[in-house]
């Protein structure tokens, strides 16, 4: 099948068969952050690298909502019984939460050949009724007195079914990534594994075995963010997951990313976040307490 993407025309698979989704399949990772059960008071607003889907157990009629600021995106979603609601990664979200209101909330990335988030891209929430009666079971699994083998395989397979329900049209051609992984493979690993603050373009067009200005050119046409931007998120993907270490402080982080300080980490953190690093450690903590 040819597909055009962005003016470069490549081929990939005619028919997916038996083999392909195998295969496929074995490169679907799903990174779990958070799962919990809460039920707090919080007004605030941020942006994070990571997917969020939260399912309401119980509201009594407050004013609890999430909007979306993400330019070209604005949306405000009251919260209510019963509903599941899909928050991609990288999006401007108010979030006003009061006491009445119960709530499952899972943090995650799902990633295809270990560099793609499948929701990457997307800037739009969606709502939706829990048909199905997720609401229950995860309740049940989450509130279980001793989590086993069982009961993960349950939480991991129920979650991607919910998430599988939110990836847009536009974000499901495999051709596409198929292409993106095999041409910047070599750039898509280093970032994963041994970027950090220190790394710049010029690095990462030695690993292309590119010109800088021939990979930014490329990067930004055929991924639709720019490479230094990409850089940038991926940074911050690695910082929030070493700041939800139980003994991680932020200076700690700071040194383990290379960046200069902690003040000019902390900085980078709240730019491209819109939390501190503090707020972030205590609103995480505040969940698992009340997992």
């Amino acid at each position: 099948m040819e597909c055009n993407f962005k003016e470069i025309t490549y081929t990939f698979m005619g028919r997916l068969d038996r083999h392909d989704l195998e295969q496929l399949g074995s490169c679907l990772e799903l990174a779990l952050l958070e799962a919990s059960e809460v039920s707090f008071t919080f007004t605030g607003r941020n942006r994070h690298s990571f997917n969020r889907i939260f399912l309401v157990l119980h509201e009594r009629g407050g004013n609890n909502f999430i909007r979306n600021h993400t330019p070209g995106s604005d949306q405000r979603l009251k919260m209510t019984r019963r509903m599941i609601y899909f928050m991609p990664g990288n999006t401007d979200l108010e979030f006003s939460f009061k006491a009445d209101m119960r709530f499952i909330s899972f943090h995650f990335h799902l990633n295809l050949f270990s560099h793609f988030d499948v929701f990457s891209g997307q800037r739009t929430c969606a709502a939706v009724p829990d048909e199905k009666g997720f609401c229950g079971e995860l309740s049940d699994i989450l509130n279980f007195s001793g989590y086993d083998l069982q009961n993960l395989c349950r939480l991991q397979s129920m979650l991607i079914a919910l998430a599988g329900d939110f990836i847009e049209p536009s974000n499901a051609g495999l051709d596409r990534l198929d292409f993106l992984n095999s041409k910047y493979s070599a750039v898509f690993e280093y970032v994963r594994n041994s970027a950090d603050a220190t790394t710049g373009i010029d690095d990462l067009a030695e690993v292309a075995k590119m010109s800088r200005d021939s990979l930014s050119r490329e990067f930004s046409r055929d991924c639709g963010i720019p490479l230094k931007k990409y850089l940038n998120r991926n940074l911050i993907r690695k910082a929030e997951k070493q700041l939800l270490e139980p003994k991680a402080t932020a200076r700690m982080v700071a040194e383990r990313l290379k960046f200069n300080n902690e003040y000019y980490f902390s900085r980078f953190f709240k730019k491209n976040t819109g939390t501190t690093t503090r707020d972030y450690r205590e609103q995480m903590q505040t969940h698992r307490m009340m997992d």
